[in-house]
This record gives structure tokens, sequence and C-alpha cells, in this order.
């Protein structure tokens, strides 16, 4: 059996300057998505994948992100997945990923917090914003570029005022 793990650099929970190796989601060979609880999505949690050193070189800066598959060994398939075939992790089911409800939506954490529809109003309040903020730049640049001195004020002094 194999599952598919997606890793991404978050800030750490403990220091807002450092970045931590989070896992943001489990998803099966089927297609079916789950995502860990908030305390047990770092990797630091994972100790048998803290095993495989390719993640961490792979990714080197915060927001990066990365999906790999794990061929399940006896130790991963103990540690993920229980008796009767359900996705865990330190005895605790996996809440399978709604996918429709959180398609677009980068921030899982924000998806599970937020209605996804409230989510992405959130998302396009915020892309509104930075598009305004362009804007206004934009309009202070132009008022202070200085127009070329042509013949129209014969002095220059006229020409500065």
């Amino acid at each position: 059996m194999k599952l598919q793990f997606t890793f991404k650099v978050v800030v750490s929970p403990k220091d807002e300057k450092t970045n931590v190796l989070a896992i943001t989601s489990i998803m099966t060979e089927d297609g079916k998505k789950y995502v860990l609880p908030e305390d047990a999505m770092y990797a630091s949690a994972h100790k048998e994948l803290q095993k495989v050193t390719k993640m961490k070189a792979s990714l080197k800066r915060r927001h990066d992100k990365i999906s790999a598959w794990f061929i399940l060994t006896d130790d991963l398939e103990e540690t993920y997945i229980d008796g009767a075939g359900n996705l865990e992790f330190e005895d605790r089911i996996l809440q399978e990923m709604d996918n429709e409800k959180n398609d677009g939506i980068e921030n899982p954490s924000l998806a599970r917090i937020l209605n996804p529809s409230l989510a992405r109003i959130l998302e396009k309040l915020v892309e509104a914003s930075q598009k305004k903020e362009g804007k206004n730049l934009k309009y202070i640049a132009d008022k202070l570029i200085v127009e070329k001195f042509n013949s129209k004020t014969s002095n220059a002094h006229q020409w500065i005022n």
C-alpha cells in the first residue's frame, strides 16, 4: 500500500521567524485526501517520516510545497493505518478532506476554521486590496513626475513652479 504525503514549509508555532516542515495532507491510492489535526501536522511529530531526509533537502523556503508517495513499511503502516484500514495518527482517525469545498483555497487551516465560501471571499478581498494599493502608488508616482521643459514657458523658474 502507498500513501502520498504533502509537505509544506510553514511558520513555527513557537517562533514566527523559524520555518518548520508540516504535513498538510495525506492522500490514499484511491484519491481520498485526509488532513491531520493542527497539533499533529508538524513533521517533528512524525518520527517514522523524519528518517526520510529527501523532503528537508527539497524544501528550503517558506511556503515551498512538495508531494511524495511512500510505500508503507510495517512501521509506517502501524503508525498511519488502524486494524480496520482507516487512516489514523496517534490513535486518532483522520478527517477526510472535502475536495469540492476546499478547491482553490491555498491555506488548509483557513479552510478548517472558516466556511469555505467565506474563505474564498476573504481571499478575493485581500487580492482586491493589494490591487488598489498598486493603483494608489501609480497615481502618486504620476503626480511626482515633472513634465519635460518645453517652449510654452520661456523661464525655467516658471516651469519649476
